[in-house]
C-alpha cells in the first residue's frame, strides 16, 4: 500500500479516506482548480503573501468566496509543511 505524501487537511494528516469528498469535487469532475506554486528554501516559505493573493484571484475567478477558507489555518499549514 502506497502512502500519502507529506500533507495537512485542516491541520492534521489525513487518513486516505479523508479525501473522499474529491470524488465529488468540481475539481476532479470539471477541472476546476486555482495551481500556484510556492518556493521554500531552508524551511521558509518564500514570498508567501504574493503566493496567498495569487491563491485568492484564482478563487475569485473561479467564484469561490474568499470568507469559505480560513487563511490563518492555510498560512499556518504552510510554514508547518515547511
Amino acid at each position: 500500500m502506497t502512502s500519502l505524501p507529506p500533507m495537512l487537511l485542516n491541520g492534521r494528516n489525513p487518513a486516505a479516506s479523508d479525501l473522499d469528498w474529491l470524488l465529488a469535487s468540481r475539481a476532479l469532475a470539471f477541472g476546476e482548480g486555482v495551481f500556484t506554486t510556492l518556493r521554500v528554501t531552508e524551511g521558509q516559505a518564500i514570498f508567501l503573501e504574493d503566493h496567498l493573493l495569487r491563491l485568492q484571484s484564482g478563487l475569485a475567478a473561479l467564484l469561490y468566496p474568499s470568507e469559505a477558507v480560513d487563511w490563518l489555518l492555510l498560512e499556518k499549514e504552510i510554514k508547518t509543511l515547511s
